[in-house]
């Protein structure tokens, strides 16, 4: 089996290629490194909302998680 090596520099060019959907939904220039950390916050918050009832542990991380995603994206930004 012949294994593959992703280039770290390919995988960054490509987070900072502008993604066509998002841009015409947003109506101005955005990143799919900035989509990816969007999505990744909403799915944090929702398996926060959802585990809030039996796991609080599980909540708790997931609150931690979208957390540190929106930092970063507030790094990003500036």
């Amino acid at each position: 089996m012949k294994t593959r090596k992703i280039n770290k520099n390919k995988v960054v060019s490509w987070l900072d290629e502008q993604s066509e959907l998002y841009t015409k939904i947003m109506e101005e220039p955005v990143t799919r490194g900035t989509v990816l950390l969007v999505n990744l916050i909403a799915i944090c918050i929702i398996i926060a909302a959802i585990a809030a009832g039996g796991a609080l542990i599980i909540s708790a991380g997931a609150t931690l998680c979208a957390g540190y995603l929106v930092r970063r994206l507030n790094r990003r930004s500036e």
